[in-house]
């Protein structure tokens, strides 16, 4: 106590050396004396315990508040998600399994040193999420050209091409009302990039190499895998090693090679859920 008294004292000492002062800064020496002996300020203590529970509180009323609201995001993301289940069955089992192979791929990258400063726990969290409303802008496309048997004509190949723009333009105009949600951001970014290649000969824009936004090169590779792997009205289903090699045939001209790497770490976890979720698919909700 009376080293605390001390500095108190020679504190406000240091604030003139005039003798004019001395009397003054004893003045205030004495009252806080008084007050600290007579209990005075522990009022105050009080207070600022008090202050510091309601603080505590807001925080946690904070907190629930943006677990609220993310929950409500992914229940507005996954009824778009169940647009396209609504139309093809197929979609809806993509969805699922392409959700886990994109989570899977982004763990193993944080693991690598290359992407470890950009895939912080929210930016994963929110890929995985809006992964499944890649391909929303397909609701826009008519059945004829989404469940065709066999292969598309170039006039309805250029029409397929269009969900990404259609899928991108209904998300813009989300995140013109909400434009510092980076819940909307990431999932305009892979609706409009994800069929985008590193060499640049994708669509709908040709942009190449890191000009992609990570999260779409992410899903990109997610999506081929899967769809490679994936039995459909118009192909067999490839096997696991067919599909490895033709994701290794396209590093560095439709993947991002860092990316691919990072597969090629993680192949077991996808060779496991390719297996196992195509068989139980039908019994797991979306």
């Amino acid at each position: 106590m009376i080293i605390s008294e001390l500095s108190f004292f020679f504190s406000v000492y240091s604030l003139s050396l005039t003798i004019g002062h001395l009397f003054k800064i004893f003045a205030i020496y004495c009252i806080y004396k008084i007050v600290v002996q007579s209990g005075i300020i522990d009022p105050y203590n009080a207070l600022l315990d008090k202050l510091g529970m309601n603080n505590n509180v807001l925080e946690e009323r904070l907190h629930n508040r943006i677990v609220e609201i993310k929950s409500a995001q992914r229940a507005i993301f996954l009824a778009l998600a169940k647009l396209a289940e609504a139309r093809d069955k197929e979609t809806g089992a993509h969805l699922k399994r392409l959700s886990v192979y994109t989570e899977i791929l982004l763990m193993q990258m944080r693991r690598d040193t290359v992407f470890s400063n950009e895939l912080n726990d929210d930016f994963i969290a929110d890929v995985v999420m809006v992964s499944v409303i890649h391909d929303i802008g397909k609701v826009g496309l008519s059945e004829s050209i989404l469940l065709k048997r066999g292969k598309l004509t170039l006039l309805e190949f250029e029409e397929m091409k269009k969900h990404t723009i259609i899928g991108a333009s209904v998300l813009k105009e989300a995140l013109r009302g909400y434009p510092d949600n980076h819940f909307i951001k990431v999932a305009q970014e892979i609706a409009q990039n994800h069929h985008e290649r590193w060499d640049g000969k994708g669509y709908p824009k040709g942009i190449s190499g890191i000009n992609i936004p990570l999260s779409a090169r992410v899903v990109a590779l997610a999506d081929v895998f899967d769809a490679l792997g994936s039995q459909r009205c118009y192909k067999k289903a490839f096997s696991f090693n067919k599909c490895k090699e033709i994701i290794i045939q396209n590093r560095n001209t439709h993947f991002d090679p860092f990316i691919v790497n990072a597969f090629l770490k993680c192949e077991k976890d996808f060779n496991f859920i390719s297996e196992n979720m195509q068989l139980k698919i039908n019994s797991v909700p979306l």
